[in-house]
């Protein structure tokens, strides 16, 4: 039996262009205690302040609550 997976990467891009901006992690999942680390980075300060972190940590908590039970 294999252990659980305690690493999510996920891609930021752009809706217009699909251009890779960044990227979401959640990490260091402890299962038993529902736990773990968020990361976000955007790399190209040109994207910052415009709301891509906010809908990118949006969206990682709707999926660390709803999908995998944090």
């Amino acid at each position: 039996m294999s252990a659980p997976q305690d690493t999510f990467r996920f891609s930021l891009r752009l809706k217009e262009g699909n251009e890779l901006i960044g990227y979401a992690e959640l990490n260091g999942i402890l299962w038993p205690h529902r736990t773990g680390w968020v990361t976000i980075a955007i790399a190209d300060e040109s994207k910052w302040g415009k709301g891509y972190g906010k809908e990118a940590m949006q969206c990682l908590i709707h999926y660390a609550f709803r999908e995998l039970n944090l």
